[in-house]
């Protein structure tokens, strides 16, 4: 959020860490129930639960693991801060 100018701080709120795309998607214990849905969304995609494998833009499962993606921020209330 600090990058996009969206936050005055880079550090999250709820664990005080640099906040990179990393820590939202698969570290901050703020979002841990989303999370869980989300490794399994990504999973189901026939992805590996990784930030690579959540993030690469070719192969089997782009369009689902971004829907899923996409329902994470919309879960957590993120969506709204980018």
């Amino acid at each position: 959020m600090f990058i996009m100018v969206k936050s005055e701080v880079e550090e999250c709120r709820g664990c005080g860490v640099k906040e990179k795309v990393e820590h939202i998607l698969l570290h901050c214990n703020m979002y841990k129930t989303e999370r869980e849905k989300l490794r399994d969304r990504v999973r189901e995609a026939g992805r590996e639960w990784s930030l690579m494998g959540t993030l690469r833009t070719e192969g089997e499962g782009v369009r689902a693991t971004r829907k899923a993606i996409l329902k994470y921020l919309n879960e957590t209330g993120l969506i709204g801060r980018i």
